[in-house]
């Protein structure tokens, strides 16, 4: 039974009760007011579904570009001093016990991570690519919050770019915050320094001569 059909079938019902006009009004309002939020909860798995399936077709573009051939998905587990570090990179603790990375066996140095962070109360995605214990790339996937969005130009990205990772765990280029997307930039800068970190510890890349 369609949407129409059911307020054709309940309109009568009602328009039979004794009740004065407006009284009646407000019936024929709340039910239609209730029957548009049943079918906006409806349409919502639909619009989730989809916002997630663009988002995964950003990341698989990303792949594309970076590797000549399909990358293999691998993971990194997140166990004892690994998962304690990065908790303090992030600045909390980390829920996942694994990471997933991709690469290419012919080129092992190279590697790509997608990562993801509250900058204020939603999450942001980003992918980084590394080689040779440097960044070659870092892009905003999915930015959610409100405020912050510069962080996704690049202007701001192309400042990771050639950074590597001091033995205290910093960047070794000054990345710039922007004024008004603080926590964003920090989000960011966190998750740049968790990749580079997490691909020290890989076990597949090759031994530094």
């Amino acid at each position: 039974m369609t949407k129409h059909q059911i307020k054709q079938a309940i309109k009568p019902s009602i328009q039979n009760v004794p009740m004065p006009k407006i009284a009646r009004g407000v019936v024929l309002f709340s039910l239609n007011k209730l029957f548009f939020t049943l079918f906006i909860l409806f349409l919502l798995p639909f619009s989730s579904f989809s916002q997630a399936s663009s988002e995964a077709d950003k990341f698989q573009q990303y792949l594309a570009k970076e590797f000549n051939t399909p990358p293999i998905k691998k993971k990194i587990w997140l166990l004892a001093d690994t998962k304690t570090t990065v908790a303090d990179i992030l600045g909390h603790p980390y829920k996942q016990m694994r990471v997933s990375y991709w690469i290419d066996p012919a080129q092992p140095s190279k590697s790509v991570w997608l990562l993801h962070k509250i900058g204020k109360e939603r999450y942001i995605d980003v992918a980084i690519t590394i080689d040779n214990n440097t960044i070659q790339k870092l892009r905003i996937l999915a930015f959610r919050e409100s405020r912050g969005w510069e962080v996704k130009l690049p202007f701001f990205t192309k400042q990771f770019d050639q950074n590597k990772l001091t033995e205290d765990l910093k960047l070794t280029n000054r990345v710039d915050n922007i004024s008004g997307a603080t926590l964003s930039w920090h989000a960011v800068t966190k998750l740049a320094r968790m990749a580079l970190y997490l691909d020290s510890k890989r076990t597949d890349r090759p031994k530094v001569q």
